[in-house]
């Protein structure tokens, strides 16, 4: 029996535009205009307990003293201010406004004197090359993934840095998305990610964050996680599978305090590679 392989740059642009196409309608501006600080705090918080990912960052930058950095989709500033004071110089590139607002107010309370912000969305066609290049969770609206990492290979002397969501397919987004979907991956993740990068011929290292769970999405009815998790894996407003949904949700929320919470762990993986290793043609 022969087994259809699995296209995973393809795989990545069909769920990247679902979820693009819903964010358009829901956001057509910026969609940080109203979220920028709430998500400021929230990674300022999480940031106080040290995790691998931050560890690991810092010893390559230590390694390479007077390195040049690239931050792709800067949000914050969290991983701009980090670098700064390790590197000659950042480059934080940024396509919101809002985010750029408190990447800035970051900037300056830091002071690091050796960053430079360009508002734009990555591809961004940039001329100048950086030693290392990181995206932490800014791919994710990308739909040309190869093109994506291209560039980032290309204007990179040393070292690409992903930093991706990394769900269980035993979870109960996944069994959602298997049974909406046909598959159990929700929005794009590191598991597509990483087939991807193998696609491109990128043999790439990972290291899996080792104690930095994310919090797990909080709701105040069952109602507000039903409308929620049609938004964010791109059902319509009224599908077939609604009476199924509800009834899942329902048996599997976690009640705690009058709120529920969504059962699922979902942990962050950092992906690397050295640009030498080269790119297969896709």
């Amino acid at each position: 029996m022969k087994v259809k392989p699995i296209d995973y740059l393809e795989l990545w642009r069909t769920i990247t535009e679902r979820h693009n196409s819903f964010k358009q309608l829901s956001s057509p501006e910026d969609i940080w205009k109203h979220k920028a600080e709430n998500f400021d705090t929230n990674v300022k918080k999480r940031w106080k307990t040290p995790d691998s990912s931050r560890e690991w960052l810092r010893k390559l930058l230590e390694n390479n003293p007077g390195s040049s950095f690239l931050d792709i989709g800067a949000g914050t500033g969290a991983w701009t201010c980090f670098a700064a004071p390790l590197c000659e110089y950042v480059t934080a590139l940024e396509p919101s406004q809002s985010m750029i607002n408190i990447l800035s107010d970051n900037i300056q309370k830091h002071d690091p004197g050796n960053v430079h912000i360009i508002k734009k969305a990555w591809p961004a066609k940039l001329q100048d090359i950086h030693d290392i290049t990181l995206s932490a969770h800014s791919l994710y609206g990308c739909p040309n993934f190869a093109s994506c990492i291209k560039e980032m290979n290309d204007i990179t002397s040393h070292t690409c840095v992903l930093l991706l969501r990394a769900p269980s397919i035993h979870s109960l987004t996944a069994e959602i998305s298997q049974k909406i979907w046909g598959h159990p991956h929700d929005s794009p993740n590191f598991q597509i990610a990483y087939n991807a990068l193998l696609q491109m011929g990128i043999f790439a290292d990972v290291i899996i964050e080792d104690n930095a769970l994310w919090n797990p999405w909080e709701y105040d009815s069952v109602e507000s996680a039903f409308y929620d998790i049609k938004r964010r894996m791109g059902v319509p407003d009224k599908s077939r599978f609604d009476t199924w949904l509800m009834q899942i949700l329902h048996a599997k929320l976690i009640k705690s305090n009058e709120r529920y919470l969504w059962p699922d762990t979902i942990r962050s993986a950092l992906v690397h590679w050295r640009t030498d290793s080269g790119l297969t043609d896709v």
